[in-house]
């Protein structure tokens, strides 16, 4: 009896054996699947970690090919010419030089800006910045005050101290010049909206999330134009050579006498010259032919009819802007950069950059399909 009670107990010690050792392999066979499952997430983290720098990389590298293009003497090559500015290789990535442009809405432009083709906010008077596109009569007056060296309330509505410290976050007005486009944020009368329109990637391009009323952001009138908002009308960056004006004792010794704020004839859009006060439609028009004619003498005798031309507009900048995007070899990340660059200076530093990434990626998306497919853009 014993005997066979021995037995009956080693066959359930047998069974016990067994549903344990079923229990500790079930254990493990988790604890594989989640080390597995979290090598594979630190290994997708670490690859696009990598593909994160390199885009960086040929966001850094693209400031070298800018520079290049800035060092040519000739201007009108130096900004447009037959060099390309889009998927333009850099090891296995690519980068792009996005640049708005008037005349397009429905396809990418490419290439470098001049800054002097923008109305500048520390020197437009009302008259000039009421002409912009979108432009309200208190906004622009509230630009004046912001910008001005005393505490007097522009007539036409602007606003000063009184105004801003009854702002649920106060503070003063600034009554100096302003140090970036996106400063006009802090102004009475500003809106996203009025400064970013319903380019809300600021790609230059009517995107369908912008051209679908209310079904995603940004609102739009669904008219299948794009409103740009005021922000690629404006700089703070502004400088030409002019006869007279001031120096800027930070340039080379040979540095021309230069001004801030004057448009340049030769490279200015047609919308911008249309809110110089100076200038009819027909005069705008005018200018554009004899500019596409290449007739400069002729553009010269034209200005000089206009009276004191010079102060508003210049032959020669000095400072460039564009939209530097680039993406790694794997398609994984990219990286977008707005940078301004002043040749004036030796080196031609970069006195403005700013990340644009967290607007998304701005060009067409088969591209990102393209290169994660492992496929080339040349091909």
């Amino acid at each position: 009896m014993s005997e066979r009670r021995r037995g009956i107990f080693t066959q359930q010690e047998k069974g016990t054996v067994l549903i344990v050792t079923m229990w500790i392999v079930l254990v493990l066979v988790g604890i594989v699947l989640v080390l597995s499952r979290s090598m594979r997430v630190e290994t997708i983290a670490a690859a696009n970690h990598v593909s994160s720098l390199q885009a960086d990389a040929i966001a850094k590298g693209a400031l070298h090919f800018i520079r290049a293009r800035l060092n040519n003497q000739d201007e009108a090559l130096m900004i447009d010419g037959d060099t390309p500015y889009e998927a333009i290789p850099v090891g296995d990535g690519y980068f792009w030089l996005l640049r708005p442009d008037f005349e397009i809405e429905n396809d990418y432009s490419f290439g470098i800006r001049d800054e002097c083709t923008r109305i500048n906010l520390n020197t437009a008077i009302y008259n000039m910045l009421m002409n912009i596109p979108g432009m309200t009569s208190e906004f622009a007056a509230s630009i004046i005050d912001w910008r001005d060296r005393n505490s007097s309330v522009d007539s036409a509505g602007g606003a000063e101290d009184q105004y801003y410290l009854l702002l649920t976050e106060p503070h003063l007005c600034k009554n100096a010049d302003f140090e970036t486009v996106e400063e006009l944020l802090m102004v009475k009368g500003a809106t996203p909206e009025l400064l970013y329109g319903e380019d809300l990637n600021r790609n230059g391009v009517l995107d369908p999330n912008e051209n679908d009323g209310d079904e995603s952001d940004p609102q739009d009138n669904q008219d299948g134009n794009l409103d740009r908002g005021i922000i690629d009308y404006v700089t703070v960056y502004s400088i030409g050579a002019v006869a007279g004006g001031r120096t800027q004792g930070s340039g080379p010794e040979n540095a021309e006498t230069v001004q801030p704020g004057l448009i340049n004839i030769n490279t200015a859009p047609g919308e911008i010259l249309l809110c110089v006060p100076i200038l009819t439609e027909d005069q705008v028009e005018e200018i554009i032919e004899l500019r596409e004619a290449g007739a400069s003498e002729a553009l010269l005798a034209f200005l000089e009819t206009l009276g004191p031309y010079e102060e508003y507009f210049t032959f020669s900048s000095y400072r460039y802007s564009t939209d530097i995007c680039s993406v790694s070899g794997d398609g994984r990340a990219f990286k977008r950069y707005q940078a301004v660059f002043d040749t004036q200076v030796e080196d031609m530093p970069v006195i403005y950059w700013k990340d644009l990434t967290h607007l998304g990626w701005p060009l067409d998306p088969e591209i990102i399909t393209t290169l994660r497919s492992g496929e080339s853009l040349e091909e």
